[in-house]
């Protein structure tokens, strides 16, 4: 949109949505949904930490993305993680007139930084400018949290993209000449709020730098490219798929890249049940395509991923408030199958705009440095298997493509001429 000097769009409406059956859903709001919240154990845990709360359970695990993914554990965690955080937040936060209010918002009293308090950090930012630049001051993440707010600026990528500078820094492709003095070494968090303003404003190495890691490496050159974190161009997520082998294919075959959003695997990340053998590769195809197909039903009716996980909210509580609303009877299986639609949708546009099977691909860290060390330690991720397996279970052929077949299965025959004869795969 900006690149269409698109400023702003503005909505008017009546504050008032019409309800099929408005009671008979407020009711089983008031009788059936409220209650869950308020017995929910998931819930009591999560709503005081918000994300946050996650750092140490990833880091545990030996994925906490740490030196521009270099490594699986930080060794500064505590000073960053849900209780550090907890004990710089001022009030929680929540989203409209729901019960969780699981967003900290924090302070800094004192240091440097004293002074700046912002919405957050949530758990991407915490890694993205925490472990990601091994850095450790709380305070520094607070206050490039606030830039990025008031710049308008992703904080996973601009932190992804600091990361990269740091490691191309510490690897001699970048010096000093390049940073116009800035000594841009992991753990060094005097440099982030600087380079976050000349990224901001474009000015110098940041205007390099603000074009993301992968046009950022091609400009570099001498092999940058190895050190950046990316797939199709989108900076990646705070979970190293190397422990977390179904992330992996949820990474590489996002329709946006490197997005956790497009289908997180919180059995592997974050241990929750039903257990998954994280390391393992068999189902995990399977895994991936449910994951990406449920994710596509909560984005498109507007649930928070947070609650809609099955504790309080799971697909029969969302099945029957999309009936009640609309007035069209859908089960839980309807609503999965919907995702599947939608994602091959997106899978369609994206082949159209000429992306193909190639395109499903990771850095070449996750896929030949093991990790070195922690709970992860030797591993990597066997893209190629793990991609085999998911076109299968998609029902797309060898290529990553889909086939009209899958089209007509899903009722989107229609949509078939994307598929001209010689499609490139």
């Amino acid at each position: 949109m900006g690149s269409k000097n698109l400023k702003a769009i503005i909505v008017k409406g009546t504050q008032k949505v019409p309800l099929a059956d408005e009671q008979a859903f407020e009711d089983y709001i008031k009788e059936i949904i409220l209650p869950k919240f308020r017995t929910s154990e998931r819930v009591k845990k999560f709503g005081p930490y918000g994300t946050p709360g996650v750092l140490a359970i990833v880091n545990s695990q030996g994925i906490l993305p740490t030196r521009n993914y270099q490594k699986g554990v930080f060794e500064g965690a505590a000073a960053i993680d849900g209780e550090a955080v907890k004990e710089a937040s001022i009030k929680h936060e929540t989203c409209y007139r729901c019960p969780v209010a699981c967003k900290p918002h924090t302070r800094v009293e004192s240091g440097e930084y004293a002074g700046y308090d912002t919405e957050g950090p949530e758990y991407e930012t915490l890694y993205a400018f925490g472990s990601n630049l091994g850095n450790s001051n709380l305070g520094s993440i607070i206050a490039a949290n606030k830039l990025c707010q008031l710049y308008g600026v992703d904080t996973i990528s601009i932190g992804n993209v600091i990361g990269f500078a740091m490691e191309c820094f510490e690897k001699g492709i970048l010096t000093k000449k390049n940073t116009e003095g800035l000594e841009l070494r992991f753990g060094n968090h005097q440099n982030l709020l600087p380079l976050i303003k000349k990224i901001a404003f474009r000015e110098g190495l940041g205007d390099i730098l603000a074009e993301g890691v992968k046009r950022a490496a091609e400009k570099f050159g001498k092999g940058a490219h190895d050190y950046a974190m990316e797939v199709k161009g989108l900076e990646m997520s705070g979970y190293d798929p190397r422990g977390a082998k179904t992330m992996g294919i949820a990474y590489a075959t996002s329709p946006r890249g490197g997005c956790h959003q497009r289908g997180l695997i919180v059995q592997e990340t974050f241990g929750l049940p039903p257990f998954v053998d994280r390391f393992s590769t068999e189902g995990k195809g399977e895994l991936a395509r449910r994951k990406q197909d449920e994710a596509a039903v909560q984005d498109a009716l507007g649930f928070c991923v947070f609650v809609s996980r099955g504790d309080p909210i799971g697909f029969p509580e969302m099945a029957e408030m999309f009936t009640l609303a609309t007035g069209v009877s859908l089960t839980p299986a309807d609503l999965l199958k919907a995702g599947e639609r939608i994602w091959n949708i997106e899978r369609l546009y994206n082949l159209r705009e000429g992306f193909t099977g190639k395109d499903d691909y990771l850095p070449k860290r996750f896929l030949e440095q093991p990790m070195d060390q922690g709970p992860t330690k030797g591993h990597v991720v066997p893209l190629d298997q793990l991609l085999k397996d998911y076109y299968q279970q998609r029902g797309w052929d060898e290529k990553g493509r889909i086939t009209p077949e899958k089209l007509e299965e899903l009722g989107l025959k229609n949509l078939a001429f994307i598929l001209p004869t010689g499609l490139p795969g």
